[in-house]
């Protein structure tokens, strides 16, 4: 990405979804949004800022990033986020997985315990029954939580 003011980057978070706005223009050649997550070169527009990450080992290597994206998002069942390149930013839209959003609102999707014969989990039925008593007590301590 390369810079094209001073403007920090944006990020907005909603329960479903994060929104991310990055001011500044992308190299010539991936001014296509299919062409960011297979193989290309990498130009860091500073060298030496690139070269400090990289000697600190916080990166290992140019240019690995949306190869990385990819395998986490697949390793997760996630969507890749979506991008949108225009000639003042790139705007990233990042959505979270099924999995995620069951457990966010009680219709906890847990491996189910094979020897149980309902098909729900016994992390499933303590949540359920944590949640009922957040649900009625909201100020609850940890301890009488546990009770129920």
């Amino acid at each position: 990405m390369l810079p094209s003011s001073c403007n920090p980057i944006q990020i907005s978070v909603y329960e479903d979804k994060i929104y991310i706005w990055n001011d500044g223009t992308m190299p010539d050649e991936l001014s296509s949004t299919e062409l960011l997550f297979e193989k290309h070169s990498s130009n860091p527009p500073n060298p030496k800022l690139a070269g400090v990450f990289f000697k600190s080992g916080m990166i290992e290597a140019w240019g690995r990033s949306f190869e990385k994206i990819h395998a986490e998002c697949e390793k997760v069942d996630t969507p890749l986020p979506k991008f949108k390149i225009s000639a003042s930013g790139v705007m990233v839209l990042c959505k979270p997985s099924k999995k995620y959003l069951e457990l966010l609102h009680g219709g906890i999707s847990i491996t189910s315990d094979p020897e149980n014969n309902s098909g729900e989990s016994e992390l499933n039925r303590n949540s359920i029954g944590t949640q009922s008593e957040l649900n009625r007590n909201p100020i609850g301590t940890q301890s009488e939580l546990s009770l129920h």
